[in-house]
């Protein structure tokens, strides 16, 4: 069921339902959860504060945040979420109001509510991963518009590079995977769908393996760096608290190249299918593990809709092309290395949140687009036939 959302009433009852999430969201991160999720803000706010010294990554939001402190002096850690709370929200209502505009069924209303509530709680505070979802939001905004393809390819790439520079290097690798996946999703494939997705993973895969031994061969110390790198970070906290959600690769870490794809395929379908956070029985968790097969659940029905028959089984909607490539560049990188589910939810909602809204509304006219054209289709052989 679609909403008719241009109606006033039904626009004034979606934002009220985002400013509800979002203040139920903030209740929630100060008085419920630990303060290990704002842990990073407060390491921010003392930089600001002290003028302590922080890694690089971690210097870029203290600077651009240190003039606000010194025109409001605000030291309450839980104002600044509030502020950036609000901010995000006000955004994000807006690009929801652009995207989903014909769009808003009950499904749609349902994950724009969730995914305000995520970003309330692990990304619109005082962090890097704020600064990183405004900067998606623009990349999203050009996926959209009517630049020529190799001049939007071009800015996005652009982009992902600036994220790269500015707050986690390993944006290099999501930059590589989304240029090589957008490159992919071009080429003539099978003649329905469900062939076109076993046919598109086999190549994915495949090319993730060429990508291994490349990188094996060609520089060898910083592939072992990359492998190694959830090993590096979790050997120290196996059974820390801040560490519940643990992701541990399944094979042994001896530099084989074929036991290092395994786990890297292995942690792909544990980040899409996180059935082991239902043993804990956290509440948490069975939120986290519902959120996630709903977002893919919803891309899969988008990229089915993309699918068009009618324009020889190809992506027809280059821009869905742009949002699935990144979706699943941020997969695969993420299998490689990510720690834990906490730190994976806490990327992936600032990452894809946008995009995914963009690729809702681009699948939606590709699927208004092949009826169309069917339609047309049909009464034109209507017609000859009579």
């Amino acid at each position: 069921m679609v909403f008719n959302y241009k109606s006033r009433k039904k626009q004034i009852g979606l934002f009220v339902a985002i400013v509800f999430a979002c203040l139920l969201a903030k209740v929630f991160l100060f008085f419920v959860l630990d303060a290990k999720y704002l842990a990073d803000s407060a390491n921010i706010l003392n930089s600001i504060i002290t003028n302590a010294e922080l890694d690089a990554s971690y210097m870029v939001p203290v600077r651009l945040n240190r003039p606000l402190y010194l025109l409001f002096h605000i030291s309450d850690l839980r104002i600044w979420s509030l502020m950036y709370g609000f901010l995000g929200t006000a955004v994000f209502y807006i690009l929801v109001r652009k995207f989903l505009r014909d769009y808003m069924n009950i499904s749609n209303m349902v994950f724009v509510i969730l995914t305000d509530a995520l970003l309330n709680i692990y990304v619109f505070n005082l962090s890097k991963d704020v600064l990183i979802f405004f900067f998606l939001s623009v990349f999203a905004l050009i996926a959209q518009s009517k630049f020529k393809e190799t001049l939007k390819l071009f800015l996005c790439a652009t982009i992902l590079l600036l994220i790269a520079a500015t707050f986690k290097t390993y944006y290099i690798l999501i930059l590589a995977f989304f240029i090589g996946f957008h490159f992919l999703f071009h080429f003539k494939n099978k003649s329905s769908f469900a062939g076109y997705f076993l046919h598109s993973v086999l190549l994915f895969v495949i090319c993730f393996f060429v990508f291994l031994v490349g990188a094996k061969l060609i520089v060898p110390n910083q592939y072992n760096s990359l492998v190694l790198s959830r090993y590096s970070v979790n050997i120290n906290r196996q059974n820390a608290d801040y560490a519940q959600t643990i992701i541990n690769d399944f094979f042994p870490n001896n530099q084989n190249i074929l036991f290092d794809f395994l786990n890297c395929v292995v942690g792909l379908f544990r980040l899409i299918f996180p059935i082991e956070l239902l043993d804990d029985g956290n509440l948490l968790y069975f939120f986290f593990f519902f959120y996630q097969l709903f977002i893919e659940a919803k891309i899969l029905a988008r990229c089915k809709a993309s699918f068009n028959l009618v324009s020889k089984n190809t992506f027809s909607n280059h821009c869905a092309s742009f949002y699935l490539a990144l979706y699943l560049a941020y997969l695969f990188v993420s299998a490689i290395f990510e720690p834990d589910f906490g730190s994976f939810l806490r990327h992936e909602v600032s990452f894809i949140s946008i995009p995914c809204l963009a690729l809702i509304y681009e699948s939606g006219l590709a699927e208004k687009k092949d009826k169309a054209i069917m339609y047309i289709v049909a009464h034109s052989h209507r017609g000859v036939g009579a």
